[in-house]
Parts: structure tokens; sequence; C-alpha cells
């Protein structure tokens, strides 16, 4: 799987008043931590190139952050801060792993398509475990084509040879059920309204 490349710098700023300083320049304060040096490293990065890097569709949920020292380093997202109303990025933690040894994480459900019926979402991330290179950005789910009573269960979902489930097969991701909505009497109002009309008429 290709994976994408985020640019970062060691950051000397420390504290909340710089760290609000670093935000207002649009950076993002984050860490880098593990692998086998044990790195614990404060690092800023660009909000824009960070914001695109995340929400674009790529096929792996690990990126290559590649430092201003030189450095590069394997690392999967693990906690990423928003602020409440804007949801700016406020602060990110990157993991470095090895790629030859087995994570554990979760990827997103993405719904694709579209469908006018009433739909139940139930998990919004599975839980797996396998190398880097095997590990998906996220699973889609075509919602289009579901009738009402069907249901996708994670067993239903295309895993990708070298990958280990954790989240149990017989989950729901999605189901459609049958609407609640009275179905509206067309003649009947019709025959209530004309009887109101017929009330209202003055007598001679």
């Amino acid at each position: 799987m290709s994976m994408l490349t985020i640019q970062a710098s060691i950051r000397e700023a420390k504290g909340k008043g710089a760290v609000q300083r670093l935000r207002q320049q649009g950076l993002v304060p984050g860490v880098v931590y593990g692998g086998a040096e044990g790195l614990n490293l404060p690092i800023q990065l660009s909000q824009r190139e960070l914001s695109a890097a995340l929400t674009k569709d790529a096929d792996s949920a690990f990126f290559t952050l590649q430092l201003d020292d030189g450095s590069t380093h394997l690392v999967l997202p693990r906690e990423i801060q928003y602020s409440k109303i804007k949801r700016d990025l406020l602060h990110i933690d990157f993991q470095v792993v090895a790629r030859d040894e087995e994570v554990r994480t979760t990827v997103p459900v993405r719904f694709v398509g579209e469908n006018q019926a009433p739909l139940q979402y139930g998990l919004l991330e599975i839980e797996l475990k396998a190398k880097p290179a095997h590990v998906p950005a996220g699973f889609d789910v075509d919602i289009s084509g579901l009738e009402v009573g069907q249901t996708i269960t994670v067993a239903d979902l295309e895993i990708p040879a070298g990958v280990e489930l954790i989240s149990s097969p017989e989950e729901m991701v999605v189901s459609v059920v049958a609407s609640t909505q009275e179905p509206v009497d067309e003649e009947g109002d019709e025959e209530a309204e004309a009887a109101g009309e017929t009330a209202e008429e003055p007598q001679a």
C-alpha cells in the first residue's frame, strides 16, 4: 500500500501560551513517540497539510512522517484533538511502528451511495490487527442497493489478506428498517375537507 508523507518540524515551543501562538500561525502541535529508539519528540505541523492528509481518500491508515532533522518514521495517528465548535485541529499524537510488526488499531467505516429508506447504524469503526502494509484506511460500505430488512454485519465486509478482525463478525454495521410513518389517506382527507366546507355554508 502507498502511504502519504507528512512534513513536520521538531517543536521548541512549549507551554500553553507558546502552543496557542503556534496555532495562530496555522501550525498544529503534536508528539511522535515509540519505536525501537523510544522516541518522545514534540513536533509541529502545518494545519492545512495535516487536515488534507487526514481527510484524503488514501489506501493506508499509516503515514510517513518526515522530520526536519532528516529522520523518517512510519507512524500511525493515535489521538487527535479538535476544537468543539469549528473542529479545528488542536493536537495530534503519532505512534512510531515497525513495518514487520503487527499493530492493533481501528479503521473507520465509510458509507457510500444513497438510500431513501430509514437506516440504523451500528459500528462506525472496525478494530483489527495486522502489519502496517496490510491495514486499510477504512472499509467502504455501499448502502445504495439495500432494501428494507437487509443488514450488513462485520462478516459481510471485504477483509484484506493479512488482516485479523478483532471486532465481532456478528456486529451490525448498518441495517435498513421499515418506515414508522403512517400512510396518508388522501381520499379520507378530501372527504373531511368537503364535509367541512359544507358545514360552513350559510343556510338560506
